[in-house]
């Protein structure tokens, strides 16, 4: 008895005699040897991992089958395969082996979960037995999705509530996969500005291959320059690339300065140069600098003259980064103190503006009357008049006045001369002019003064006499001891 896997053996087994007496009828007979003993086979490797991208149509793998120890062969035997379908789909059912044999996978550009399929042993020989241990194969998917960021730059105003990002996909999916979209500052703060997301989940699907998100736009009241964040995609899957991952969002800032004059009227002194005037912040804050423009002028209803009463002006103030309401800047317009009499009150204009482009589009008070008050002195002793008289039909006479100024300075009896003219050439002037006479009605005061005491010894005493009246005219005083 042997333990190889053998055909059926015999022998035979002669009967003979030597006796002449003995007849042997049968003189021989055949033994048969059934064989018994039974090999049993099974696959080399009862797992195998194949990369995809290493097969393709007529693209093979290998299956081998080996006899367990202690088997013996002694002749030829045949087993079969049989494949059954897992996760991935074939063909080759039948296909007689002995140890080894090819099977073929087939590629695709399918994202797709790895699959797997089974190779099962049979045998229809008596003396095979098979191992139930099926050989599982495994194709490791090696395709890849692209998904992108539709655009690389947005542009959003502030008042527009949010931005719309959008992904695509290029790629065939039999599976759902998950791209990841994140923001990051810049100018722009987060959650100050926008919306922060962190890890935003973007589905793509075999149904889906476009998926956008709103990213909130947060409003405020605070003048700036357009502002900027960043958006990315990323992906924890290794069959997504991201190969145009990033964009920016351009936030346009809407918002504008409420700023006007601080007075739709100002008051100036001729003796008091120069009249500052101020520019206020009524409404918004900055982060950025502003500047305006302002300038000072005669329209023609204004009675001052430009560099004769005043210098006329035209210039820019800026506001700083960080001005709110109520920050005020100034600027000053010289007044001319001149020795002519004039009107009491002149007036010229002061305008505020924008330059171009300047992000403020709210002035609540553009223009203002400036007034220049005359200065009295220049008329110390009266206040001038230049006046034209109308006569007509019936009226005999008509008056104007002349106001004197009273001072306290002492003074001489002074005149004045008021002339008449006209232009019409068949009216006579017969008294051209006369003469007024103002007569001073001041006091001088004199103060004397002197030290309570003084030494004997000290040989000299100082004695002032101080004038505490303004004079035009000299003043003699006598003292007397």
């Amino acid at each position: 008895m042997d333990s190889a896997l053998e055909t059926n053996e015999d022998f035979y087994v002669v009967l003979l005699s030597q006796q002449l007496a003995v007849k042997v009828l049968q003189r021989s007979a055949q033994v048969i040897i059934l064989d018994t003993p039974v090999v049993t086979v099974a696959f080399q490797k009862t797992r195998l991992e194949l990369p995809e991208e290493e097969s393709g149509e007529g693209t093979v793998f290998q299956v081998c089958v080996e006899v367990l120890s202690p088997g013996i062969l002694e002749r030829p035997v045949d087993v079969y395969l049989t494949l059954e379908e897992g996760s991935a789909t074939g063909a080759c059912n039948g296909s007689p082996f002995v140890q080894c044999t090819n099977l073929s996978l087939l590629a695709d550009s399918i994202v797709e979960e790895d699959e797997s399929f089974s190779v099962i042993l049979g045998s229809s020989d008596n003396g095979v037995g098979v191992d139930p241990t099926p050989l599982t194969v495994v194709i490791l998917n090696n395709d890849f999705a692209n998904v992108s960021l539709e655009l690389a730059n947005y542009t959003v105003g502030e008042d527009d509530g949010y931005v719309t990002v959008c992904a695509s996909l290029e790629g065939v999916l039999e599976r759902i996969i998950i791209v990841n979209m994140t923001t990051t500052e810049d100018s722009a703060l987060a959650n100050s500005d926008y919306s922060a997301l962190t890890d935003y989940p973007l589905e793509f699907s075999a149904s889906v291959d476009t998926a956008c998100v709103n990213v909130s736009i947060l409003e405020e009241d605070i003048v700036e320059p357009d502002q900027v964040f960043q958006i990315y995609l990323a992906s924890y899957d290794p069959v997504i690339l991201t190969p145009n991952s990033s964009a920016s969002v351009t936030i346009l800032d809407n918002d504008v300065l409420g700023i006007g004059l601080s007075s739709a009227s100002v008051m100036a002194s001729e003796v008091a140069s120069p009249l500052s005037v101020a520019v206020v912040i009524l409404s918004g804050s900055l982060e950025l600098d502003v500047t305006v423009s302002v300038a000072a002028f005669s329209w023609v209803n204004d009675t001052a003259t430009e560099d004769f009463d005043y210098r006329s002006l035209n210039k820019t103030i800026t506001f700083p980064s960080g001005s709110g309401v109520g920050s005020m800047e100034t600027f000053d317009v010289i007044i001319i103190n001149d020795i002519i009499v004039e009107e009491l009150l002149e007036t010229f204009t002061l305008r505020l503006t924008t330059p171009t482009g300047a992000p403020v589009a709210v002035i609540e008070l553009e223009v203002a009357t400036a007034f220049i008050q005359e200065d009295l002195t220049d008329m110390l002793d009266y206040i001038d008049i230049s006046t034209t008289l109308t006569f007509s039909s019936g009226t005999s006479s008509a008056c104007v006045q002349l106001s004197t100024i009273d001072d306290s300075t002492y003074e001489s009896t002074e005149g004045l001369s008021v002339e008449l003219e006209s232009t019409d050439s068949q009216v006579t002037v017969a008294t051209p002019s006369v003469l007024v006479t103002i007569v001073d009605n001041d006091d001088v005061v004199l103060s004397l003064s002197a030290p309570e005491s003084v030494c004997e010894g000290g040989g000299v005493v100082q004695i002032c006499v101080t004038l505490e009246t303004d004079i035009e005219r000299d003043v003699e005083a006598t003292i007397d001891r």
